[in-house]
């Protein structure tokens, strides 16, 4: 039995063969780069973030140390200053006079006003 070669069947066969090369080629090509020189600039950029963080917690450390026992006083004055009841602002803008008139005092109620 003897075996006929059909012309389309070997080119067919031919570029197959060449694109199977040029990917070897490729992936060669890939594998010879060295990814490793990528991974170490982004741990560098990694390490220089996280000593930048670790500097910006220990000044709020410092700040913290230094200064919460004020601030922890002030605002205890404030709020035992602040507990005694007060008219609110627009209520206490009323009773002002405008200059050049002359008002009564404020009614005491609303229906004195009226």
């Amino acid at each position: 039995m003897a075996t006929t070669t059909n012309p389309d069947s070997m080119a067919r066969l031919s570029k197959s063969v060449d694109r199977l090369a040029e990917l070897l080629k490729g992936a060669a090509a890939e594998m010879g780069e060295d990814p490793s020189k990528d991974m170490v600039e982004k741990l560098d950029v990694l390490i220089k973030q996280n000593e930048d963080i670790a500097k910006a917690l220990l000044l709020l450390l410092e700040i913290n140390r230094e200064h919460l026992p004020n601030i922890s006083k002030h605002v205890e004055r404030t709020a035992n200053a602040s507990a005694a009841p007060r008219r609110p602002p627009i209520f206490q803008a009323a009773h002002r006079r405008l200059p050049g008139m002359n008002m009564g005092p404020p009614p005491k109620s609303d229906e004195d006003a009226f």
